[in-house]
């Protein structure tokens, strides 16, 4: 390793490797890691987000096309 370090080629790896292995850790921090300890659902916390319906949805606006007139043919 002591030598692999004194060589500029070697160094540059080295280098290049350790940035790879940090920047693998910071993505892995940002999108991967555990956040907080939950505990596992149960039967009835299941069946409870599967059945019932949500309260607090946005009905879509639906819009009825346009009418041609007479006019247009």
């Amino acid at each position: 390793m002591r030598a692999m370090w004194n060589n500029p080629l070697g160094r540059e790896i080295l280098v290049i490797l350790i940035v790879k292995i940090i920047a693998i850790f910071v993505i892995w921090w940002a999108f991967f890691r555990p956040i907080g300890a939950q505990a596992p659902m149960d039967a009835n916390q299941v069946s409870n987000a599967v059945i019932n319906k949500q309260q607090n949805t946005v009905q879509p606006v639906v819009t009825q096309p346009a009418t041609r007139s007479r006019q247009d043919d």
